[in-house]
């Protein structure tokens, strides 16, 4: 009888340490599976463009580990002539870049894919869509981003330039 006890007390104790041996690789495996957003971290913030054109503005959270949430203006004089709102989203190893502009594509969300990935760098496509089919996002240096969008138009590349300087807060 005693034997069957300490066998069955070995055998609970041997799955309860794979039990926390699993449990502590899942948790490696969550935290290490948004390593890309983690890279990322350096387009939270808020950023201006100021052109001839009119002032850009974008803003960026951290909703969660898998999840940047964004705003984006784009004012001329007094008017706020666009806006949209955008996300930035790791599932597994899929990140895409997804933005809902205002009084466009029915204001439904348009996916665009990470197709290039660097520590200062991200490039997100969506060839099927009509402008743009490219977004990059270059980190220039910690208070400056370049964001760019292109795509074909008429059969020509169209490209616009989004220098952005990062806005001081005091915090």
């Amino acid at each position: 009888m005693k034997t069957k006890i300490i066998f069955i007390l070995i055998s609970v104790l041997i799955h309860a340490s794979c039990q926390n041996n699993e449990t502590a690789e899942q948790k490696k495996t969550e935290t290490s599976s948004y390593s890309k957003m983690k890279e990322a971290e350096w387009l939270l913030g808020n950023w201006t463009n100021q052109s001839e054109a009119g002032l850009a503005i974008e803003h960026w959270t951290k909703k969660n580990d898998s999840m940047f949430l964004g705003e984006s203006y784009f004012i001329i004089g007094n008017d706020t002539a666009s806006s949209e709102t955008m996300s930035l989203e790791q599932h597994g190893d899929v990140m895409t870049y997804n933005p809902t502009v205002r009084d466009q594509n029915n204001n439904q969300r348009i996916e665009f894919t990470l197709t290039g990935f660097t520590e200062k760098q991200l490039i997100f496509e969506n060839p099927k869509h009509d402008f743009p089919q490219k977004i990059i996002y270059n980190q220039v240096n910690p208070d400056s981003i370049f964001a760019e969008i292109s795509g074909m138009i008429d059969g020509k590349l169209k490209t616009i330039p989004f220098p952005f300087t990062r806005v001081k807060t005091n915090a």
